[in-house]
């Protein structure tokens, strides 16, 4: 494949990267930046982690980073910008154009009534094989129960991993005090008032590398804004940030919300499903 192809690079965490006639273009929900194969000094690839370095004189020594899902892709898009990086050569007066990026405009609506038509379906169709009688009452009972007790208990446990994992990012990342470096209001598609605005902000600070890092954030209109937050950032991977101190129940709390609610609320809703999946093979 030649240096000229279009590339796309599906990343975690909103990012992505793409190449095309040259530049490679690294997009967030916030910002794309256009940065042009003659600034870039090396790419480098460990895992899935693809990792552009820029020249000093041509941008400040910054540092673009992306996740990416998949192995293959990653090594297909590294191979191709090393190609052109190596072809091209440092040129004067090469820079990054960054530019925000417009609210995405809403996406129509996928219909999921074909969820809810198999959801409603699996009890009738166990109904059916249960022959009537009261096993019919712990499929219903079994099913629907079982589905909301799980789902709260998985939502229980998604929470407190996230509280977990910003907990051991403050303890054991790296702590600055970022400067607001900018703020706008933005519309929201398909909300209604007091909800259609946000307000967008970006703070500004340096990692241990000295390379200039933005943290960007979203809050209602009527929060406060600060001149400066607390942040904590992991130093091998600087985009993985957190803000403020984690609260006081994310140690103690985040322990017993999995302990006394996520695993008994899961358990007990998992029982329930099998026990509506078992009731037509059960004796009578």
């Amino acid at each position: 494949m030649g240096s000229d192809q279009e590339l796309v690079l599906h990343g975690r965490g909103g990012v992505s990267a793409g190449w095309s006639g040259g530049v490679v273009l690294v997009r967030d929900r916030f910002v794309e930046h256009r940065i042009p194969v003659q600034v870039i000094e090396r790419v480098e690839l460990t895992g899935r982690r693809v990792q552009l370095v820029l020249r000093v004189g041509g941008a400040s020594g910054s540092e673009y980073l992306v996740r990416a899902r998949s192995g293959p892709a990653a090594t297909e898009f590294v191979r191709v910008v090393r190609a052109a990086v190596e072809s091209a050569g440092p040129v004067a007066g090469g820079a990054v154009h960054t530019v925000r990026r417009p609210a995405a405009p809403g996406r129509p609506p996928r219909s999921r009534a074909w969820l809810l038509v198999l959801f409603l379906l699996c009890p009738v169709g166990l109904s059916i094989a249960a022959g009537g009688g009261a096993r019919v009452a712990q499929v219903v009972v079994g099913w629907f129960c079982g589905s909301l007790v799980t789902g709260f208990g998985a939502a229980l446990l998604f929470g407190a991993r996230a509280e977990w994992r910003n907990r051991r990012l403050y303890l054991r990342g790296v702590s600055v005090m970022a400067e607001l470096t900018g703020q706008e209001l933005v519309d929201v598609p398909d909300q209604e008032p007091p909800h259609h605005r946000r307000r967008r902000l970006a703070y500004g600070f340096t990692d241990l590398k000295g390379v200039r890092r933005t943290y960007r954030t979203e809050r209602s209109p009527s929060d406060e804004v600060r001149a400066e937050v607390e942040l904590s950032y992991d130093p091998a991977d600087p985009q993985q940030v957190v803000e403020g101190a984690p609260t006081a129940w994310t140690t103690v709390g985040a322990v017993l919300v999995v302990l006394l609610l996520g695993l008994p609320a899961t358990a007990a809703g998992l029982g329930l499903i099998g026990v509506a999946l078992a009731a037509p093979f059960v004796g009578p």
